[in-house]
């Protein structure tokens, strides 16, 4: 009798289950594979799913997708994949992470570029070596296991510098407080003291140091939510200047020929980031908004105000094609005369217009419009398991590579009361784009190969490089 009412039982179970296939499934626990040296608290602080939850089946597969790219996000892991299994009668699953992680202790050689990007040293300087730093940066990501990066850095030849830095991203039982701190020394033989014809010009003294910088900052940052950031910091720089371009180069370097510029200042951001893959975003948003107070005592002799801002909207058309729309702009609330090397506008860091590389606009106030359309050419990985056998190249032996073509426009205006003839891109509509062909590889390594033209017909081939290691 009891082996036929187990029968039945069985019977009557399967039949349920054939007759009523499961709909949901409720996240009983997560399984964590391969974080050796990784919290596991730090990683599910990135999803947006918890134990309990109950996921529609429907949206399984999209939530799990959604997740993996977070965690790539984090720039921690050079592969992630997550899995369901130990699915029972009464819908409750395991969610099984299993992660690569990434060299989190990096000596790196330096060699690079002392000047604002490629395209300038190499058409603008010749490609002269003397431009160049070396020497070597000591970073580790990761440094207790909770995301947090400690990182030093000797540097010599065009710009000795000399830096330390360490974040803790959260110190409190929610994980939504952290702080930082950092500092740095640096000097330089050659300085940007001017800019005539929309270009940067030099003056370098090759027997002695004309300018050095002294900074120190810190600050805290506030995460309440998976999207939004807070950043709260507070500083103090002293830099020195030769004479010889206080006093005749251009005396309005620092203002009134001062060879010494020394304030404090305060500086608050709030950013919003829904983007799917920070490397190379498909779809989502990115908006940052910053105030950047400098001059806040009766010591310091630098006064500005300044608000800045940028907002990037991805759009996916199609599986492959997606439209990026990127805004950027300053404005300098501060009206009065400001210091040269106050006045960066269009061509400094990520604020060029494509075309307009070999090119500098000053300016208190400017406003930037970027837009592309990429199409995906590749989207595969290479395994190369079978040639890298060393344990010490574990993490490396899949190469993920995306290959995109795109098309761009870019359109800015830049801005200053200052106005000089000889600096004629001040003042109007600058407007330029092209083609170009991007190339990802593991998830953080981004070259941009493009040939793009300005409002005056010139055209080029422009090389760009980004890294999130």
């Amino acid at each position: 009798m009891r082996l036929l009412l187990f029968i039945f039982l069985f019977i009557q179970s399967f039949q349920m289950f054939a007759q009523s296939p499961p709909t949901t499934a409720i996240i009983r626990d997560f399984i964590f594979e391969g974080n050796d040296k990784t919290k596991s608290p730090v990683l599910t602080r990135e999803f947006t799913i918890g134990v309990g939850d109950t996921i529609p089946l429907s949206e399984l597969a999209i939530k799990l997708e959604e997740n993996r790219l977070r965690l790539l996000n984090t720039n921690m892991f050079n592969d992630v994949k997550i899995n369901v299994k130990n699915w029972t009668f009464d819908d409750k699953v395991s969610i099984v992470i299993s992660v690569v992680e990434r060299w989190f202790f990096f000596p790196i050689p330096i060699f690079e570029l002392a000047d604002r990007d490629f395209n300038v040293w190499w058409k603008e300087q010749q490609h002269d070596l003397r431009r160049t730093n070396y020497g070597i940066r000591l970073t580790h990501s990761n440094f207790t296991g909770r995301r947090d990066p400690l990182s030093a850095l000797i540097q010599f030849g065009y710009t000795p510098k000399f830096s330390l830095s360490y974040s803790f991203p959260y110190f409190d039982k929610k994980q939504t407080t952290g702080a930082f701190v950092n500092c740095l020394y640096s000097t330089n033989r050659e300085i940007g003291y001017a800019t005539v014809d929309n270009r940067v010009v030099f003056f370098r003294n090759p027997l002695k140091s004309i300018s050095t910088r002294l900074s120190y900052s810190g600050g805290i940052t506030y995460s309440p939510g998976l999207f939004d950031k807070h950043v709260l910091t507070f500083g103090y720089s002293k830099q020195t200047l030769d004479t010889s371009i206080s006093a005749s180069l251009n005396r309005d370097y620092f203002l009134d020929s001062r060879t010494i510029q020394a304030y404090s200042w305060l500086s608050y951001n709030y950013s919003n980031d829904t983007r799917d893959f920070k490397p190379y975003p498909m779809k989502g948003h990115f908006m940052s908004l910053n105030v950047h107070k400098a001059g806040l005592f009766k010591l310091d002799n630098a006064y500005t105000l300044n608000l800045s801002m940028r907002w990037s909207q991805y759009t996916k058309l199609t599986k492959k094609i997606s439209l990026e729309t990127v805004a950027r702009g300053k404005t300098t609330l501060t009206r009065q005369a400001q210091p040269y090397n106050f006045q960066k506008g269009v061509g400094y860091g990520g604020d060029y217009i494509r075309g307009y590389e070999l090119y500098v606009v000053d300016g208190y106030d400017f406003g930037i419009l970027k837009n592309s359309l990429r199409f995906q050419l590749i989207d595969r990985d290479y395994d190369f398991s079978r040639y890298m056998k060393r344990k010490w190249l574990k993490g490396w032996e899949i190469l993920p590579i995306k290959m995109f073509l795109n098309g761009n426009f870019d359109i800015g205006y830049s801005y200053t009361p200052q106005y000089k003839p000889l600096n004629n891109f001040n003042n109007r509509l600058l407007y330029g784009g092209g083609i170009g062909l991007d190339f990802l590889a593991y998830h953080g390594m981004l070259w941009q190969f493009e040939y793009s033209f300005n409002h005056k017909g010139q055209g080029g081939f422009y090389l760009h490089y980004q890294s999130n290691f």
